[in-house]
């Protein structure tokens, strides 16, 4: 196969003119030039007069749609982004015209995430590129989502170029996360801080060179923003301006460096801590301090994958008065009885309660629960590898079925304010149905909003599911979806035939008994 070629080869007669088959050609491929000219003319024509924008709409409007465009992914950006063509240039591939719009956008370029190395190439993003994106997005705050993949080895010095370019916009930094290598962090480097940075996430990757490792430093002078989350990243690697910061994540981080950060940070309103390490002194004054430490403005707390044995020490120094939400992972019930002692030593009013629960603690369960009663939301996550899960939910159901907002006593009844219920059951299998239904003949359960995440995709329509399905149509709010898959709809089984039921919360007891009733077997049943 012979490829076209944009000139026609040189005539073979050395020494002559183009001999006139040659000069033919050559006049010929000047034609064929002149017509693909003309064509590209008329194509951009056409695409003109066709275009619904071009011409028919203000070019601040255009923009304005170009903008709203963007998906989730374009302001959120994740691993899944850098499978993807950036919407920014599926736009401009469109027309010359959406193009020279889109690059007249900033707001489309205002994200920006790339790999230090792409897949399958041991080369970093063209150094133009970044330069080229940073420029399209004018003045507008940046937000940045910089990750490396360490399975591929380069030299370390490459990377500077494309770093030295990103901090050259510092005063733009709005929203960033960095997910490198720790060698990687040694070349951040500036002379001021970042005045428009709002969250920082860095997160330190295992060092793929294990015999040199390297001394991570984040040398940006004292970035100063309102959301902070560090994993594998210690404090002293950092240094931060602690007092605008309102939302703090810590993971693997020791627990005296944690500790140390909770009190340096004084309008902290949220901190999540996750399997943290042990301290890395023994000596260290939180480990042997029996001073508590109190902090009135915190309001949401979150402790998971944490060792019991830190856990104490962290409840036996801390005091969050304020604290309005907690997620908590239960692991045994000495763990239940510290965080009891700490609920009631710090007089704390719990309005939302999440849980993981991960071994059989029924009793110390119901001690806990007890122990809030001025509760509105709750979320317990019973664990896969537990079968003794039954016993304690119906116990839980039966409990709220049961009890009055006030006992004869005066005292509260179990839970009287709760408004919002999430129970997650990984085990197939619970019959927990026959439970549900007495909860809402009380009548202050009525407006309790009611979800069950099971790990079950198929229910067998007893008695119990029935009644829920009529509680349902009767605008109580139920919902029973497969466990963490909602795109995955429940379906309910009777008479050995199954029958899709799509979501419990859209379907309709009628439909099912009218179904039940003619035996219908096979197809997909519409919710009514």
């Amino acid at each position: 196969m012979v490829l076209c070629q944009t000139t026609p080869p040189p005539c073979v007669l050395v020494g002559r003119e183009p001999c006139s088959v040659c000069q033919e050609e050559i006049e010929l491929e000047l034609k064929i030039q002149e017509l693909q000219d003309k064509r590209r003319i008329i194509r951009a024509r056409i695409n003109a007069e066709h275009d619904p924008f071009n011409f028919r709409l203000p070019p601040e409007l255009a923009s304005l749609i170009f903008s709203l465009s963007m998906g989730k992914e374009d302001y959120e950006p994740g691993h899944s982004t850098l499978r993807k063509l950036p919407t920014q240039f599926l736009l401009g591939s469109v027309s010359r015209w959406w193009r020279q719009l889109a690059c007249s956008t900033p707001q489309l370029w205002s994200t920006i995430s790339f790999t230090l190395v792409k897949k399958n190439t041991n080369v970093l993003p063209p150094l133009q590129f970044i330069n080229n994106w940073l420029q399209l997005s004018g003045s507008l705050p940046l937000t940045l989502w910089i990750t490396e993949n360490s399975a591929f080895d380069f030299p370390r010095e490459t990377c500077r170029p494309v770093i030295d370019s990103l901090t050259r916009h510092l005063g733009r930094w709005y929203d960033v996360t960095l997910d490198l290598d720790q060698h990687y962090f040694n070349h951040f480097r500036a002379a001021s801080p970042p005045s428009n940075l709002y969250n920082l996430e860095i997160s330190s990757c295992e060092v793929s060179d294990i015999d040199d490792p390297p001394t991570p430093h984040f040398s940006i002078p004292r970035p100063s923003p309102t959301r902070l989350t560090l994993r594998s990243f210690p404090l002293s690697a950092i240094d931060i301006e602690w007092v605008n910061i309102t939302c703090l994540t810590l993971a693997f981080i020791s627990l005296d460096e944690c500790i140390e950060a909770i009190k340096s940070a004084p309008l902290l309103e949220s901190c999540k801590l996750l399997s943290l390490d042990p301290l890395t002194d023994e000596d260290s004054p939180a480990f042997h301090s029996k001073h508590l430490f109190r902090h009135t403005g915190l309001r949401k707390l979150t402790l998971e994958g944490i060792e019991v044995d830190l856990l104490i020490v962290f409840l036996e120094l801390m005091d969050f008065p304020s604290i309005e939400e907690l997620s908590y992972e239960l692991e045994n019930e000495t763990e239940v009885e510290c965080l009891i002692s700490f609920l009631n030593r710090s007089r704390i009013c719990l309005k939302r309660l999440a849980l993981l629960i991960n071994e059989d603690i029924r009793g110390a369960l119901k001690k806990l629960l007890d122990a809030v009663p001025d509760l509105s939301n709750l979320e317990c996550e019973f664990s896969s590898h537990m079968p003794f899960v039954v016993v304690p939910i119906n116990d839980f159901l039966q409990r709220l079925s049961s009890s009055p907002p006030i006992l004869p006593g005066g005292s509260p009844g179990f839970l009287p304010n709760l408004q919002s219920l999430v129970l997650r059951i990984h085990v197939a299998g619970t019959p927990l149905w026959q439970n549900v239904p007495p909860i809402f003949s009380l009548s202050h359960r009525k407006p309790l909003n009611f979800k069950i995440e099971t790990k079950d995709w198929r229910l067998k329509l007893d008695d119990g599911l029935l009644s829920i399905l009529e509680l349902i149509d009767q605008g109580f709010k139920i919902c029973i979806l497969g466990f963490k898959k909602p795109w995955v709809p429940v379906r309910l089984e009777f008479d050995g035939n199954l029958h899709g039921a799509g979501y419990l919360l859209q379907a309709n007891a009628v439909t099912w008994k009218r179904a039940k009733s003619e035996h219908c077997e096979g197809g997909i049943m519409v919710p009514g």
